[in-house]
């Protein structure tokens, strides 16, 4: 029985040291691919617009200050608060700008992941991130589990960010161009999103907006372009978007507003889907906002 136990005991440490291993490995990667791993003084926040739109490491090269990417897939504006506060306790008083990425759909959740949250159980550690982790887990036992065991933190999502972070593997793999027939088949029979404005998204906006101003930064809501068919399904409330933003530029002057869709909602050959830059589409979009982001440097 002792002999047993033994064997169970050096399995099971066996097994621990592995994980810690594997862990420790992935989350360097993920550090790498987001921009952890540097003292970035612009950042960028979002979802996929902003991992697809914008070339992070071309940004950086021509602001010739550091840039950190951090964007996830379906990243809501309560995933992107915690964010924030990630980033801001890793990094205290070292963003000067924050650029986050909106469009028709930011003040809703539809169409986006309601289990986004599982994205960030690499960074439990930090405590601004678990205390958001604990509020919006699916059970206690997903919780602790992730809590006691590193590799499991790591979906099948947050896995490729981290393999092309410790690969170095930052551009957009984005290619061909949008199937428009296609995309005006399925706006015909209702099959896109309307779009939509929640109140309870408005208000953690504006929470968004203190925070970062609270911070010391300035904040750039930056309108990554999608094919102007969508948001020409709905013109009246997409202006109603636009409109929102361009307030809150007005009303507080370290918060700008950059709308590129009226620039590039129409060059369909710059998108690999209805909502995504291709390759090339990524290089013109990433210089036309890094002279935008030298000039409000600037200032």
């Amino acid at each position: 029985m002792a002999r047993f136990l033994l064997k169970l005991l050096l399995f099971s440490a066996l097994i621990l040291g592995v994980d810690r291993l594997a862990g420790t490995l992935l989350k360097h990667g993920l550090d790498r691919y987001f921009g952890f791993d540097r003292n970035a003084a612009v950042l960028l926040v979002g979802h996929s617009h902003t991992m697809l739109g914008i070339d992070a490491e071309l940004l950086q090269r021509s602001l010739g200050m550091p840039v950190a990417k951090y964007a996830v897939n379906g990243a809501n504006v309560f995933d992107r608060q915690a964010m924030l506060r990630h980033y801001f306790s890793d990094y205290p008083g070292k963003v000067k700008l924050v650029v986050y990425d909106v469009d028709d759909h930011t003040f809703t959740g539809d169409g986006l992941s309601s289990n986004s949250y599982r994205l960030f159980y690499p960074y439990i550690g930090n405590a601004d991130m678990n205390g958001y982790l604990q509020a919006n887990a699916g059970s206690w036992s997903e919780y602790f589990s992730r809590r006691v065991l590193l590799s499991p933190r790591f979906n099948a999502a947050v896995l490729n960010l981290s393999l092309r972070g410790l690969l170095g593997l930052f551009d957009n793999f984005k290619t061909g161009s949008v199937d428009i027939p296609s995309l005006e088949k399925d706006i015909l029979a209702g099959r896109r999103p309307g779009i939509l404005i929640d109140p309870e998204y408005v208000n953690a906006m504006e929470e968004t907006i203190q925070l970062v101003r609270s911070r010391g930064a300035r904040l750039v809501f930056c309108y990554i372009p999608s094919v102007d068919l969508l948001s020409r399904m709905d013109p009246a409330r997409h202006t109603q978007v636009v409109d929102m933003f361009q307030r809150y530029d007005r009303n507080d002057e370290g918060v700008e507003f950059y709308n590129y869709q009226e620039i590039f909602g129409s060059r369909y050959e710059l998108f690999s889907d209805a909502i995504h830059l291709n390759r090339e589409g990524q290089q013109i979009f990433t210089a036309q906002l890094k002279m935008d982001l030298q000039h409000t440097l600037s200032r």
